[in-house]
C-alpha cells in the first residue's frame, strides 16, 4: 500500500463533502483529437466553464506554466483565487506534494491503484489525491460561478480514478478522431504556448497503438465508472457543432436552451479566459475559435505511415465510422 504524501494534519478544516454539487464534463480519449475545440464550444453554454487540462494542474502550477490569459498560473487572478478558495494559504511544499500525487495517476500505475482501491485494499495515495481534487473542482465552480466544469485532460486513467473516487459527478465525453489525422498531428513539431518547449512528438505506429488502447479503455472501463457517457467524433463536431451540443445535452442532462447561440457566440472577439494547457492554436483564442476541418494529414502523412496506422486501428475505425481507404481526390481543407 502506498503511504500518503500529505499528512492528515495538513488537510484544511473544511469538510469536502459539504461543498456545493458540481458536475464535471471530463473529455476523455487521445490527445490531439479536438478536445480544446470542444471545450471552447461547451464554454459558450451558460453555467459552463472550460478549465482546460487539469490532470497535471499542480505540476504546471509549480513550474509556473502560463495560463491562457498569459500570466504564470500561480500569478493568475482566477487560478490564485481557486487555490485560495480550495486550500486557503498553501503551506511551503504543499503544491509540490500534490504534483507528486498527480504523477501516480498517469499510465499503468494509475490502473493498479484504481484496482486496489476497488478491491477494498484502498490506496492511501489515491484518497489523498482525490481529497485534493474534491476541493479543486468545487473551487473552480465557485470562483467561476458555473455548476458545470469542463476538464479537457483526455487522460483515461485519471478520468477513471476521478469517476471512481471523486465526490463530483463525472460525466464522460469520449472524443475520437480519425487516427491518421491524430498520427499526423503527433508527428508535427508544434511550439507550446504554456511552457518554453515543443509539444511531445510520437511516431505513427506508437500513436496508433495509444489510440487503440486509450479508446478501448474509455469505452470499456471509464464508461462503466462514469456517471453518464457520450461519444463525439471530431469530424462531426466541426461539421455540425449544434448537433454535437444537442447530443451532449441529451446524454448528460446539461441544460442548453439554444445550441445555435453557443455556436454563434464563438465568433465574438476573445475575452478574458483561463485555460490550463491545451492546443496552442486554439486556447489563446478563447471564444474566437473558427470551425474548420483539419485534414492536412491526407496530403501530409506518408503512405507508409497511413498504411501502418490503418492496419493497427482498423477494428475501431470501422466501429467509429471511418473509411479504411481514402478516395484519391481527397484534399486537405
Amino acid at each position: 500500500m502506498d503511504a500518503p504524501l500529505v499528512s492528515e494534519s495538513a488537510e484544511p478544516e473544511s469538510d469536502p463533502t459539504t461543498v456545493q454539487t458540481v458536475t464535471v464534463l471530463y473529455l476523455a480519449g487521445m490527445p490531439r483529437t479536438g478536445s480544446t475545440i470542444l471545450g471552447e464550444l461547451l464554454d459558450r453554454v451558460p453555467d459552463v466553464t472550460h478549465a482546460g487540462e487539469l490532470v497535471a494542474f499542480w505540476r504546471r502550477y509549480t513550474q509556473r506554466e502560463l495560463c491562457s490569459c498569459g500570466n504564470p498560473i500561480p500569478d493568475c487572478d482566477f487560478w490564485s483565487s481557486v487555490v485560495s478558495e480550495a486550500f486557503g494559504e498553501l503551506p511551503p511544499g504543499r503544491a509540490e506534494l500534490f504534483a507528486q500525487q498527480e504523477r501516480r495517476f498517469t499510465g499503468p500505475r494509475a490502473l493498479r491503484l484504481l484496482y486496489s482501491t476497488r478491491r477494498a485494499t484502498s490506496s492511501a495515495a489515491a484518497h489523498e489525491l482525490f481529497r485534493e481534487r474534491n476541493r479543486l473542482y468545487p473551487a473552480v465552480s465557485r470562483v467561476s460561478g458555473s455548476s458545470w466544469i469542463v476538464d479537457a485532460s483526455t487522460d483515461p486513467e485519471f478520468g477513471a480514478c476521478a469517476a471512481a473516487l471523486g465526490s463530483a459527478a463525472i460525466d464522460i465525453v469520449h472524443i475520437v478522431r480519425d487516427p491518421r489525422g491524430v498520427a499526423y498531428s503527433w508527428e508535427k513539431q508544434v511550439r507550446s504556448d504554456s511552457e518554453p518547449c515543443d509539444l511531445p512528438r510520437l511516431r505513427a505506429d506508437a500513436t496508433a497503438l495509444q489510440w487503440m488502447m486509450r479508446n478501448l479503455f474509455v469505452a470499456t472501463v471509464v464508461r462503466r465508472l462514469a456517471n453518464r457517457y457520450v461519444r463525439v467524433r471530431y469530424e462531426d463536431l466541426v461539421a455540425a457543432p449544434e448537433i454535437c451540443l444537442r447530443r451532449v445535452s441529451e446524454a448528460t442532462g446539461l441544460p442548453i436552451s439554444d445550441p445555435r447561440a453557443a455556436v454563434d457566440d464563438l465568433a465574438r472577439k476573445p475575452e478574458e479566459h483561463h485555460r490550463i494547457s491545451g492546443n496552442p492554436g486554439v486556447r489563446r483564442r478563447g471564444n474566437a475559435v473558427r470551425f474548420a476541418l483539419d485534414e492536412e494529414w491526407k496530403v501530409g502523412l506518408s503512405a507508409r505511415d497511413r498504411l501502418t496506422v490503418t492496419a493497427l486501428c482498423a477494428p475501431l475505425m470501422t466501429v467509429y465510422g471511418y473509411r479504411l481507404r481514402q478516395r484519391k481526390t481527397s484534399q486537405s481543407s
